[in-house]
């Protein structure tokens, strides 16, 4: 992913089925850093309100995968 800037970043995820799914998007991308921002809706919860460990997961590791390719 060397060589991606904001824009062709948004692309790539995109182009994931499960950061379509949950509505993932980039925020900032560049210098070793990444944001991912996923907005909390009821189907992404977990039964006790909170958001579930799969979403919080994959936003961790996708985060870091892309702050990687900066």
């Amino acid at each position: 992913m060397t060589g991606l800037d904001l824009q062709m970043a948004q692309k790539v995820l995109d182009s994931q089925p499960f950061s379509r799914l949950v509505g993932a998007r980039i925020s900032a991308f560049g210098d070793g850093a990444a944001t991912l921002q996923v907005d909390i809706r009821p189907e992404l919860q977990q039964q006790n309100g909170f958001v579930h460990g799969g979403v919080l997961s994959y936003a961790a590791d996708n985060s870091i995968t892309f702050a990687a390719g900066t």
